[in-house]
C-alpha cells in the first residue's frame, strides 16, 4: 500500500481526495492544512508520496516542498497546480517536485485521474530508494520529532521557570535526554581565576564513585 500525506487549506476538498484515493484499496491517506502541521507528521510518519496544493495566498506549496527538501531529496512530491509564471514553474522543478495539472470543478473525477500520476510516482521512488535507507530516514526523523519535543518543553520550562535553579535543573535534565548521555551538569567559569563552579550536575558523583 502507498503511504500519502496530502496537504491543502480547504478541508471539504481534503475530505474528498482522501475518500476517493483510499476508496481503491492501494493508498492510505493523511491529511494536513498548513506547512507546520505537514511537516510534523513527515517528523513522526514515513510516507511513499506528498501531495500539495500548491495555491497562495491559502497554502504556499512551493514554500512546503522547499520544507520538505530540506529533510529529504528522495520523496516524490507532487504539485496540484497550473503555475501562471515561469518563475514558479522554474522552483518546482528546481526542487524536485512533479506538477499534476488541476482545475476547478469536477474534482472527484480529477482525483480520480491522480491515481494514475500517484501509482507512477510513488513505484518510481521506490526503485531509487533502498530499504535500508528508508529505514534510516525514518529513524533519523523519529530522532528529530523527539528532539523538537524535547526542545519545546525547555522553551516552555524558560517562558514559565520562577525560580533559576528548577530552570537549570529540567534544562539539564532535558538536555542529557536529548544527547542520550549519561551524566552531566552546568558550569559557570570565571575567566579571570581560570576556575569553573558547578551550579548544577546530574549523575556526576555516581559516576565519580563508581570509578
Amino acid at each position: 500500500m502507498i503511504s500519502i500525506l496530502y496537504a491543502d487549506d480547504e478541508k471539504d476538498r481534503l475530505l474528498i481526495g482522501k475518500k476517493i484515493l483510499e476508496q481503491t484499496g492501494e493508498f492510505s491517506v493523511q491529511t494536513c492544512t498548513s506547512v507546520q502541521e505537514g511537516l510534523e507528521n513527515i517528523y513522526s510518519h514515513v510516507y511513499d508520496v506528498i501531495i500539495s496544493r500548491f495555491s497562495k495566498p491559502g497554502f504556499d506549496g512551493i514554500s512546503f516542498l522547499k520544507a520538505v527538501r530540506k529533510l529529504s531529496a528522495d520523496i516524490p512530491f507532487i504539485l496540484l497546480a497550473n503555475p501562471d509564471n515561469d518563475l514558479a514553474l522554474y522552483e518546482v522543478y528546481q526542487n524536485g517536485a512533479d506538477i499534476y495539472p488541476w482545475k476547478e470543478g469536477n474534482e472527484e473525477f480529477r482525483f480520480a485521474l491522480l491515481t494514475l500520476k500517484i501509482r507512477s510516482v510513488g513505484q518510481r521512488g521506490k526503485r531509487e530508494s533502498p530499504v535500508p535507507d528508508l529505514k534510516s530516514e525514518a529513524e533519523s526523523l523519529k530522532h528529530r520529532a523527539a528532539m523538537l519535543g524535547i526542545l519545546n518543553e525547555i522553551i516552555s520550562e524558560v517562558n514559565n521557570a520562577q525560580i533559576l535553579t528548577d530552570l537549570l535543573e529540567t534544562v539539564l535534565d532535558r538536555s542529557i535526554t536529548l544527547l542520550n548521555f549519561d551524566a552531566g551538569g552546568i558550569y559557570f567559569v570565571d575567566s579571570g581565576s581560570r576556575t569553573a563552579h558547578i551550579v548544577h550536575a546530574f549523575r556526576i558523583w555516581n559516576i565519580r564513585m563508581r570509578n
